[in-house]
């Protein structure tokens, strides 16, 4: 596959080395990163299904998820199961299907899904072994119609079926004027409970994610309402948003504000996790999962030459891993194939050809590096440097090293690699001559040694057997 002088074959990527750049500030250290693998300390195990992407329901409308656009199909099989995630802002826009049923006209526009669209993306999920989390208007109060969409959907997708989601984003509504302005955390979860109660009594075996709040920063006053919402019933997953940085901020002093030095700002990131803390927490003492269930660089759609760049890709790697290790069990990046103003799509068409942009290569590196169960690395630094590691139950170890300082490399030595013969060895780099660049190289490492010079705005990736 080639887009814009990016190739890649996978029969010769047995792993993927992102390396990242870029920091806030100059480092307090340049000394060697001394980076310990303990294959046998098992973190976690890694979701099958924790990538994703997320799609405006009324792109179904569009055609673009078919069984005959085997380019399309490739880039999904790549990433390997995933979970496509069919909500956003048109979800509270649409309805399904009304043949006889006259659209209520306190909704607004009228736009309906057609059952023969959705369909077809559900042979395409089937034939490149994705799954699917479906979205129900919220924004137009019907529980009715939403019960008979569930059941006609719950029929089409059978086994592919993760979840339904009520709504998209419901701590927005009055930013994007579907409810008065004293519309609350309360309010919400009592028209939740309404379709909540609703789908109990008449669509059999279905299960519920969300809130799928817009600002994470809500977590802590929308999550346990809605909890207590679901009684007994446990959902599939608990879920928020995530972007954290808005295209539309003009100061660049603000941390929300595009920026290379915000994307890869330790500071920031640490800050962002400790947000996510409680919803994680509250997932696991219910026992269920807790998935990033939207999530791109920039807010509103992103922004130029920092979500189409070399830079997203990075940024994905590394927040994947952040997100992986702090125990979110799914993220999923959202785009749309034919939203030309999408920036941010990791798949888009420009000229009526498909491309994969920048940040599909990030998620390509996560999905080839991220295998089995999370292996617990040791390292010491001030510098701005991340490392992972994950093994398979074959044994094979792979090791991601993010660099993420600005302009300069890091060196770190592995001293597992001095315990190796040079044939158990495999890596390859990313590489882009600036971060801003579309154009992104992957060449195979040919040596290796156990003391490695990481450049910035580089990547590399080790596969050890």
């Amino acid at each position: 596959m080639r887009s814009k002088g990016l190739t890649y074959t996978l029969s010769t990527l047995p792993l993927l080395i992102l390396i990242g750049c870029t920091s806030t500030g100059p480092s307090s250290s340049v000394g060697t990163i001394l980076v310990s693998i303990d294959p046998q300390k098992i973190i976690r195990e890694i979701p099958t299904n924790y990538l994703g992407l997320s799609i405006e329901k009324e792109s179904l409308n569009t055609g673009d998820y078919s069984v005959s656009d085997k380019k399309l199909m490739k880039l999904f099989k790549d990433l390997g199961p995933g979970i496509l995630r069919v909500g956003a802002d048109t979800v509270d826009e649409m309805s399904y299907f009304r043949r006889h049923t006259p659209w209520p006209s306190k909704c607004g526009k009228k736009r309906t899904l057609k059952r023969s669209e959705l369909h077809k993306t559900l042979q395409f999920l089937k034939q490149t072994d994705w799954k699917l989390i479906y979205g129900l208007n919220l924004g137009c109060f019907d529980p009715n119609a939403a019960v008979t969409e569930a059941l006609s959907v719950q029929k089409l997708a059978k086994d592919r079926l993760v979840a339904f989601e009520v709504g998209n984003e419901p701590d927005m509504f009055i930013l994007k004027k579907r409810r008065s302005d004293d519309w609350d955390a309360q309010q919400y979860i009592e028209q939740f409970k309404t379709y909540h109660e609703l789908l109990k009594k008449k669509v059999p075996h279905w299960t519920l994610s969300g809130p799928g709040i817009g600002v994470y920063l809500n977590i802590k006053t929308w999550f346990p309402p809605f909890v207590e919402a679901l009684d007994s019933d446990k959902p599939e997953s608990l879920s928020s948003h995530f972007y954290p940085m808005v295209r539309i901020e003009t100061n660049p002093e603000q941390p929300i504000f595009p920026s290379y030095g915000h994307m890869f700002s330790k500071r920031y990131q640490d800050w962002i996790l400790e947000q996510f803390k409680p919803g994680i927490a509250q997932a696991n003492q219910l026992g269920v999962g807790f998935r990033v269930s939207e999530m791109n660089s920039v807010a509103m759609s992103g922004t130029k030459g920092v979500s189409d760049s070399f830079a997203s890709a990075l940024w994905f790697l590394d927040y994947a891993y952040a997100f992986l290790n702090a125990g979110v069990d799914g993220v999923n990046v959202q785009g749309d194939i034919s939203v030309l103003n999408d920036i941010y799509s990791p798949i888009q068409k420009e000229n009526g050809q498909l491309i994969a942009r920048p940040i599909y290569y990030g998620m390509l590196a996560f999905a080839k590096s991220a295998k089995g169960e999370l292996v617990k690395v040791s390292y010491n630094t001030d510098q701005n440097f991340v490392a992972y590691a994950s093994k398979e139950k074959s044994g094979l170890l792979h090791i991601v090293l993010i660099n993420k300082e600005l302009s300069k490399e890091v060196k770190v030595d592995l001293p597992l690699l001095k315990l190796l013969k040079e044939k158990n060895v495999k890596a390859f780099a990313l590489r882009s001559p600036n971060l801003d660049a579309k154009n992104i190289s992957l060449e195979r490492v040919e040596e290796i040694t156990s003391s490695l010079s990481i450049p910035h705005h580089s990547a590399l990736l080790l596969e050890i057997q």
